[in-house]
């Protein structure tokens, strides 16, 4: 038996707390990062708008943490997933809804290596700095229809998604706000996870306010407006929150649901398409 000092023991205690502080860093820091992603603040890091400017669409930013003043890498990253509204000459010379008489299919598709593990993501809509004379019921309403959409599959089984209870922490959360103008960037999806493991931890879809919105009355393969259609824009960037990438940009393409470009009017990627449920069954394959 070993008999400590009372000032031996009082450092013993103290040790063994700062121990345990060090060693719960991770779990507290994922935390954070969860509650971080449920503010509605618009605040992007320079690397990220440094990639709009070059209209880069995928861009991974480490996140840092701080230990005795010092800041050094965690074990979490962020990537963004960029959308850009008809930003190639390429998109512009694809057919786009406008001109198709039959929307098309194909079975292209393209994954991250990170995916959620704990379902279901629970979600919160704010539909704050939307386009005004937008029915906000109605807006909420076409981003429910986009996870549902995905939801759908069955990939995982189960529910996917679920909205938050008052006093529940989202780990996705949807918003509107200013990024960068009219006619630039339409949205964008952060995917935070654990470097390692490539675990999905917390997800956000972000709006650009400056652009013009609304819920179109039903699905068409043609334009049907000026503005940007909720419920398709949103199916899209779901596809991101679960780990989906843009295809090749062809013309074949465009009637997926991931094809990185869209135009004002257009409802098509409402529905998922050959490449968008391959995709997805690719990341959570059914358990045998």
């Amino acid at each position: 038996m070993v008999f400590l000092s009372g000032e031996s023991r009082l450092f013993f205690i103290l040790f063994f707390l700062s121990t345990a502080i060090v060693g719960c860093g991770h779990s507290d820091l994922e935390t954070q990062l969860i509650e971080e992603n449920a503010g509605e603040r618009v605040s992007l890091p320079p690397e990220v708008m440094s990639a709009m400017e070059a209209e880069i669409d995928e861009i991974e930013v480490p996140i840092e943490s701080s230990e005795g003043g010092l800041s050094k890498p965690s074990a979490f990253s962020k990537v963004y997933l960029i959308d850009y509204i008809d930003r190639s000459a390429q998109a512009r010379e694809a057919p786009t809804p406008s001109t198709n008489t039959t929307c098309g299919s194909s079975s292209a598709y393209s994954v991250k290596t990170y995916k959620w593990k704990s379902f279901p993501i629970l979600y919160a809509i704010s539909t704050d700095n939307l386009t005004v004379g937008v029915d906000l019921a109605a807006a909420k309403t076409a981003v429910v229809n986009a996870f549902n959409a995905w939801d759908n599959e069955e990939r995982p089984a189960g529910n996917l998604f679920m909205e938050a209870k008052n006093g529940e922490t989202p780990s996705l959360t949807v918003r509107w706000g200013n990024i960068d103008g009219k006619n630039k960037t339409l949205g964008l999806t952060e995917n935070t996870f654990n470097v390692k493991t490539k675990v999905i931890i917390s997800s956000r879809m972000t709006f650009d306010s400056a652009d013009t919105w609304k819920v179109f009355p039903s699905f068409d393969c043609k334009s049907q407006g000026s503005e940007f259609d909720i419920e398709s824009v949103a199916a899209h960037e779901v596809g991101h929150v679960i780990g989906l990438l843009h295809p090749p940009n062809t013309k074949k393409n465009t009637a997926l649901t991931l094809y990185a470009f869209t135009s004002a009017g257009e409802t098509l990627k409402r529905t998922l398409d050959k490449g968008d449920k391959s995709g997805v069954a690719k990341i959570y394959p059914k358990k045998k």
